[in-house]
């Protein structure tokens, strides 16, 4: 019995089957990071510098590993709008708007609003406004969008 949507790996003296939403996504990024490094080596730059350039700039510091959840989480949910989206049979083009909005809303709470607040909810809160101003954001155009042709 075969299934398409399993790959063959092998795993010790056993053979384990992976899925290919699994696969895929790892055999893409591993491809990506190599044409990646074959730029960076074409451009006469050494490898080994520039992917510790990488590396210290996402982990180097304390503070680079917060730039860099914070960029994580952006994406993430600018993401997960697409996703909405995309499950509603519409289009979003205002990725970066929402990233804007979410943004200036989470910086304003996180300065007014949020000193004042634990550690924990310091950090939740501003998040969780900036995250609901980016979906507002990005569902005026939704909402927009359906009364302008809803039968479509």
């Amino acid at each position: 019995m075969k299934n398409p949507k399993l790959a063959r790996v092998a795993q010790g003296a056993r053979l384990e089957l992976v899925p290919l939403q699994v696969v895929v996504p790892v055999v893409s990024t591993l491809i990506a990071l190599g044409i990646g490094l074959l730029i960076i080596a074409a451009t006469g730059a050494s490898v080994v510098e520039a992917i510790e350039a990488f590396w210290d700039g996402m982990a180097g510091s304390d503070f680079n590993i917060g730039a860099s959840i914070n960029r994580a989480i952006s994406l993430a949910l600018v993401g997960l709008g697409f996703i909405f989206a995309s499950r509603a049979n519409l289009t979003n083009v205002g990725g970066e708007g929402q990233i804007a909005m979410g943004g200036m809303f989470a910086t304003a709470a996180a300065l007014h609003g949020a000193g004042g607040l634990p550690l924990g909810l310091a950090f939740i809160v501003p998040l969780a406004v900036g995250t609901i101003a980016g979906a507002v954001w990005g569902g005026l155009a939704g909402v927009s969008r359906r009364r302008a042709a809803p039968t479509r």
